[in-house]
């Protein structure tokens, strides 16, 4: 029989005050935790910083890091995929593409490989992670990787740690996020119709009062807490 373990997920870990993120994250680690949560691998999808510094973005990855370790001690596996406001020398974040463990799979899909703002390529906040001819690549890098899997008889659970959704929200209107995601739509579809069980992990969609009907844009719901 195949063991049950237990990842932790989470993304943008971004302040607006310096003490504030920490904090917030301490709270939900002490939560799991008090609730007796051992986690095997912990997955975390992107914006380690409110800036746009790789200073700032090894910064937040390291205080993840050390809250993990505060309550944890040693896991498995940590993964920290790249968000648009984490620049690609950041010190930490984790390679594109595959991260498999004994007991599933990880596709590290960064925001250099599939990016917001599918704009202006002038503008100086237009990775080329946003333009099409990037996310057909990278789509394209992901086909190979789950026929590989289907050539295997793969029959775990694959995580896509990422920071981009593939769904329109306010965020496609105001910077054209997500314009091209039918490209990696499309892989997904025909992956997981052959039989992939696959699982999307993303971020970036926290603000614009989206959330405010949990309580804004940080909040952490524990055993036995309901949204409404």
């Amino acid at each position: 029989s195949v063991p049950t373990v237990t990842v932790i997920t989470g993304s943008d870990y971004q302040p607006s005050k310096s003490t504030q993120p920490y904090s917030y994250c301490e709270g939900v680690m002490k939560g799991l935790k008090n609730a007796g949560v051992d986690p095997y691998g912990v997955l975390m999808c992107g914006d380690y910083s409110g800036g746009f510094s790789s200073s700032a973005s090894q910064t937040g990855i390291s205080e993840i890091k050390s809250l993990i370790s505060a309550n944890f001690g040693t896991v498995n596996q940590q993964i920290y995929a790249q968000g648009n406001h984490d620049p690609a020398s950041s010190a930490g974040l984790t390679s594109s593409g595959a991260h498999d463990t004994e007991y599933y799979g990880v596709y590290v899909l960064n925001d250099d490989d599939y990016g917001w703002y599918n704009g202006d390529p002038n503008n100086m906040n237009d990775g080329m992670g946003g333009h099409e001819a990037t996310i057909k690549a990278s789509a394209e890098s992901m086909r190979a990787y789950f026929a590989k899997k289907l050539s295997e008889g793969y029959d775990k659970p694959i995580f896509i740690a990422t920071h981009i959704p593939l769904h329109n929200s306010f965020r496609t209107r105001a910077y054209k996020d997500g314009q091209y995601a039918m490209h990696i739509v499309d892989v997904l579809n025909e992956a997981g119709a052959a039989g992939l069980n696959i699982i999307y992990l993303y971020g970036h969609n926290h603000s614009g009062r989206s959330d405010d009907y949990i309580g804004g844009g940080s909040i952490f719901l524990t055993r036995g807490d309901t949204m409404f």
